[in-house]
């Protein structure tokens, strides 16, 4: 998956840019976007990641239209812009469910940025600690559709590389 000879190819400078860019702005967007469907479908008993599905869509085709040469790390990039996409998303649900004069107050607690960092693992978490079978069924099927989001992210972003 990862030559080495495909990172010692000279990167586009241009591409790159578009690549940071773009990949920035539809993370940013995505989670607002993702966290806004989180939050809606948290109230509804659906507790699977509906906007991990949506950052994932979005920020996987906007690398995929910003490059015209491919490389090896335009591809890559879509993980740290994945991430950045999920702390949007779970920063907007927060903020959605706290009230918006909690701002500073949300970004100021450790237990925003913990609860960020196991959220992939909370419904497993919560299945174990209160022994329900629904919890942890839905926790692995979480952790599973956390795993394919990040790959069919950086498949949709390498599918020019075929091309």
């Amino acid at each position: 998956m990862f030559k080495k000879e495909e990172w010692q190819k000279p990167v586009n400078k241009k591409d790159l840019r578009n690549v940071i860019i773009f990949g920035i702005i539809f993370a940013i967007l995505g989670g607002i976007l993702g966290g806004a469907l989180d939050y809606l479908f948290y109230y509804i008993d659906f507790s699977i990641k509906i906007g991990l599905v949506i950052i994932s869509l979005m920020v996987g085709y906007m690398v995929y239209r910003a490059y015209n040469s491919y490389h090896i790390l335009f591809p890559v990039l879509t993980i740290p812009f994945m991430i950045l996409g999920l702390f949007v998303s779970h920063f907007t649900s927060s903020l959605i469910n706290s009230g918006f004069n909690q701002f500073f107050n949300i970004l100021g607690v450790g237990d925003f940025y913990l609860n960020f960092l196991v959220s992939p693992f909370s419904l497993l978490i919560l299945g174990f600690k209160t022994g329900s079978a629904g919890n942890i069924i839905f926790g692995i099927i979480n952790i599973i559709i956390y795993v394919l989001a990040f790959y069919s992210c950086y498949m949709i972003a390498s599918s020019k590389k075929k091309q």
